[in-house]
């Protein structure tokens, strides 16, 4: 199975926990089932999409924005693949 290509933008656990708080409810929950945090394995697109209801490009969007959003939020700004 095939998670991520991009790394998240925070590192230390306890700054992701916090700044995932700040996300809202579906962002977060891409990034939980994308990179295997809290307890979840890593799931491909296709699979989050299917989880959360929405199209595999949709479940992009929603990974990219989320991103983008932590790296604002204090760690370095997301590489682009």
């Amino acid at each position: 199975m095939s998670g991520p290509t991009r790394p998240l933008p925070i590192t230390d656990p306890r700054e992701l926990v916090a700044a995932l708080e700040r996300l809202d409810e579906r962002e977060r929950r891409v990034l939980e089932l994308r990179y295997g945090l809290g307890g979840e394995c890593q799931h491909v697109l296709a699979e989050v999409g299917g989880v959360l209801g929405v199209s595999v490009e949709r479940a992009r969007q929603l990974e990219t924005r989320a991103l983008e959003k932590l790296g604002a939020q204090g760690g370095a700004p997301p590489t682009r693949p």
